[in-house]
């Protein structure tokens, strides 16, 4: 079952979006419990067998059928309760996925075959264009049936790592966290200031998105 307290949740922020006039990603799912090494939560899993669930490791969560199906239904939700919402600019499919443990073991290849098998499961059943992302770091396999590259950076320098992006240039690309290395209230005007112009500057889709915890 999917939680609805959580379901209304986002029904609050998709329409504060909506009356703001604010267009953003809805994130679907992010690596905290699909990863035993980088901000794990695969302890308290529900999915995990520990916990009485089916996946006997968080890879599972890539090729497990019994995952594959309730994650399609997830995203049936998603489409269902908020798709007719303009202001929900693009799904985003996985927040940081370069931190899940098939990465760390050579088998980036199921993590994008799975990018691949869920985009087109979200553009047969979504009735409007609307743009498909993720966000990793750009070498993992999973760009192919992605609108927008989108990688994350905590750099010394956010205008260095940003206009040293090297532009694909076969689909758009932006940075959609980027955030100092560093702590101090200077550090991070800078960061926001240098995102945004250096986005800019380097030919982005959009401003480099500054991130605070």
């Amino acid at each position: 079952h999917l939680s609805e307290p959580v379901l209304r949740k986002w029904d609050e922020i998709v329409a504060a979006a909506a009356s703001s006039g604010v267009r953003f990603q809805l994130v679907l799912f992010h690596h905290g419990p699909w990863s035993s090494r980088v901000n794990s939560n695969w302890a308290e899993n529900p999915w995990n067998v520990k916990n009485g669930g089916f996946l006997a490791k968080p890879d599972d969560f890539f090729t497990n059928e019994q995952a594959k199906r309730i994650s399609k239904a997830w995203l049936r939700m998603a489409v269902a309760r908020w798709g007719h919402e303009p202001h929900v600019l693009a799904w985003e499919l996985f927040n940081e996925v370069e931190w899940c443990d098939p990465n760390y073991v050579g088998n980036e290849a199921v993590v994008g075959a799975w990018h691949d098998e869920m985009a087109g499961y979200l553009r047969s059943i979504d009735p409007y264009p609307r743009l498909i992302t993720t966000s990793s770091k750009m070498e993992l396999p999973i760009w192919r049936k992605m609108d927008v590259y989108q990688p994350h950076a905590y750099p010394p320098s956010v205008a260095g790592a940003v206009l040293a992006q090297k532009l694909p240039g076969d689909k758009p690309l932006l940075f959609g966290e980027v955030g100092p290395s560093g702590q101090g209230a200077d550090a991070h005007r800078r960061a926001l200031r240098d995102g945004i112009w250096a986005g800019l500057f380097a030919k982005h889709a959009g401003a480099a998105q500054y991130w605070y915890w």
